[in-house]
């Protein structure tokens, strides 16, 4: 099957099979572009884009978040708690990042500095309560817990910087792949080959790439060969 259908009667049908919940339809334009449309605003010169298994991509809601309700404080000192709160959220490094790319390096980095933190406030806790003569083995099994997580964390990172800083398990890698492979798709329909030799050359690659290609890739990064 094609991966775009530009036919009103093959298009209907789609429409007509979808399910009520479906909102919008990726499809391209006259131009070649692809886009999202509201399921009722599908232009007639729009070809619906088919994925592999000839299903059409669909959202079942519309894109961007629902607002949350607004709660209001039970008093001014707690209102005053939860703006200063706000206030420190906005500059919170780790939650900055993780809300600007949480896939990016930037995370491991933040959250290996802030168990370091936790780590030494722990280290210092327990020789204050040494000087004080108190018991320090429960704050010694918290210490203990924070080192390891904090080699966790940093075999972690070590991971990513030996392939090259590219997390192949990560969403943005996989989003990036896939649409590597789209273009790579119309690039051949670009140069006319027929359906039958497209579909031919894309379970050729299916097949390469079952074939331990993962591994391959992560070692050619990690020795830097092409």
């Amino acid at each position: 099957m094609s991966t775009k259908v530009s036919d009103p009667t093959e298009k209907k049908e789609i429409l007509d099979n979808l399910s009520d919940d479906a909102k919008r339809i990726k499809v391209e334009d006259e131009n070649g572009n692809k886009k999202w449309r509201d399921i009722d605003d599908l232009h007639d010169t729009d070809s619906i884009i088919l994925k592999a298994d000839g299903d059409p991509y669909v959202m079942n809601t519309k894109p961007g978040r629902k607002a949350n309700p607004k709660i209001q404080a039970a008093n001014e000192v707690v209102g005053e708690k939860v703006r200063q709160k706000n206030i420190q959220e906005d500059h919170d490094p780790l939650l900055r990042s993780v809300k600007a790319d949480p896939d990016g390096n930037k995370v491991l980095d933040h959250i290996l500095t802030g168990l370091a933190e936790e780590a030494f406030s722990l280290k210092y806790e327990r020789s204050e309560a040494e000087r004080q003569g108190q018991q320090t083995s429960a704050i010694s099994v918290r210490r203990v817990n924070a080192l390891k997580a904090l080699g966790d964390t940093y075999l972690k990172r070590k991971e990513q910087m030996d392939g090259s800083s590219v997390d192949m398990d990560s969403t943005a890698f996989k989003v990036l792949f896939e649409f590597i492979l789209e273009t790579f798709r119309g690039a051949m329909e670009d140069s006319n080959l027929r359906t039958e030799m497209v579909e031919t050359v894309f379970a050729k690659l299916s097949k390469r790439l079952e074939d331990n290609w993962e591994d391959e890739a992560k070692n050619k990064m990690k020795n830097g060969k092409k």
